[in-house]
């Protein structure tokens, strides 16, 4: 894997999905961090697409189905997306997945929990 998206607005979860990213498979891979979805989105349409995108559900410019949505129609070659949330509310996955996310995470979640929902 080349690159990984972390799409989180608190600092804190981006250095712990850093964290996860480290002691896994994917340690190896090149990691950009966004603070919102429309700041990710700038950054891809700078730099292009990447290999996985980690990205919150709730943020406070844009949820993470929302940013999914808006990455569908900015570039079909981008890679899995990974949807993470410290609690699901109802119909949220249902929501994500119509929206074109990959997978969805709970936080905390493991390396282990991570990888699988990257293959």
């Amino acid at each position: 894997m080349r690159a990984v998206l972390i799409v989180d607005d608190s600092s804190y979860m981006r250095t712990r999905m850093i964290a996860e990213l480290r002691g896994s498979s994917l340690a190896a891979a090149d990691v950009i961090e966004a603070a919102g979805g429309t700041a990710a989105l700038e950054l891809l349409e700078e730099r292009g697409p990447v290999d996985l995108v980690l990205v919150d559900l709730d943020m406070p410019d844009m949820d993470g189905v929302e940013f999914t949505a808006a990455l569908k129609r900015l570039d079909a070659d981008h890679g899995r997306v990974v949807l993470t949330a410290s609690e699901w509310n109802e119909g949220a996955r249902e929501r994500a997945l119509a929206a074109g996310v990959d997978a969805c995470l709970t936080r905390p979640f493991t390396s282990v929990d991570l990888e699988r929902a990257a293959a």
